[in-house]
């Protein structure tokens, strides 16, 4: 029941009550049970009535419970899947990573490893060191529209339709599996000459050169966008940098369920060696 209150309000933004669960879930409980079920869970802080007359809400030990068991459930289903390749191919090591990375940014990570491969790394120090350089990584990125986001959950709808209303757009660092946002733009062409200036200070920050970094541009349906994009990085990165060039790599299906058609950005790692 938590579970199917969670993903609803997820995808509506609106309270759910009872009558919603008992129509579109295959539970096959009663609205009678589902009320009784759910007043348990708001008497164990797992959900929240904001109003009276209102249906109910996640609330974050709910959230923490709900992403915990996925957690969990997808732990449990790769570790499974280790112990049996290992019991089909017994001479192999396997081990399992938790990457905390997404899309083109896990593209620069496996390139990483596949260098350590090629250089004649053992798989020892190749995990060693693929775990170092892991909490390196970020994404500084935009999107054409928030819509996707609140459609995906990754913001609520209330803050999505407020930012729409103003006609802004956001800025977002992906850092360690989190997502930060970064400032707000109305202009694209300034909102990427921002996601610039966000790379720059990032490396001013840190203290480190970006010639110790992988670079890649992302980009969704726009290719030429990116071409131009890259351009923009790289003017700014000859400036304290030796970089010349990097990929344009475009995003997948399923990070793009989340950023829509049109998202733009620059992804980078520390290199392995």
């Amino acid at each position: 029941i938590l579970q199917a209150i969670i993903r609803n309000y997820l995808e509506t933004g609106e309270p759910v009550g009872s009558r919603t669960i008992s129509k579109y879930t295959d539970l096959n409980l009663s609205s009678a049970t589902i009320r009784n079920e759910m007043a348990d869970l708001e008497e164990l802080g797992y959900i929240l009535q904001p109003h009276t007359s209102a249906g109910r809400i996640p609330s974050d030990k709910g959230y923490r419970l709900y992403v915990d068991k996925m957690m969990e459930d997808k732990e449990r289903e790769i570790y499974e899947m280790k112990e049996m390749l290992l019991e089909k191919y017994p001479e192999v090591k396997i081990e399992v990573l938790d990457t905390t990375v997404d899309t083109v940014l896990q593209g620069l990570l496996v390139l990483e490893v596949c260098r350590m491969q090629q250089a004649g790394w053992s798989f020892e120090d190749t995990v060693k060191r693929t775990k170092e350089i892991l909490p390196t990584g970020r994404i500084i990125f935009t999107v054409g529209s928030f819509d996707y986001l609140v459609h995906g959950g990754r913001i609520g709808k209330v803050m999505g339709a407020a930012v729409k209303s103003l006609s802004i757009k956001p800025l977002i660092i992906l850092k360690e599996g989190e997502i930060f946002p970064a400032g707000v733009f109305r202009n694209r062409e300034k909102g990427k000459k921002t996601l610039v200036s966000l790379c720059r200070k990032h490396f001013e920050k840190i203290g480190e050169a970006p010639d110790e970094y992988a670079f890649n541009i992302g980009y969704g349906y726009d290719y030429e966008e990116a071409v131009s994009f890259r351009e923009m990085l790289l003017a700014d990165l000859k400036q304290y940098s030796g970089i010349q060039d990097m990929e344009l790599f475009q995003i997948g299906a399923t990070i793009g369920v989340h950023t829509g058609p049109y998202p733009i950005g620059m992804t980078f790692i520390r290199k392995a060696f």
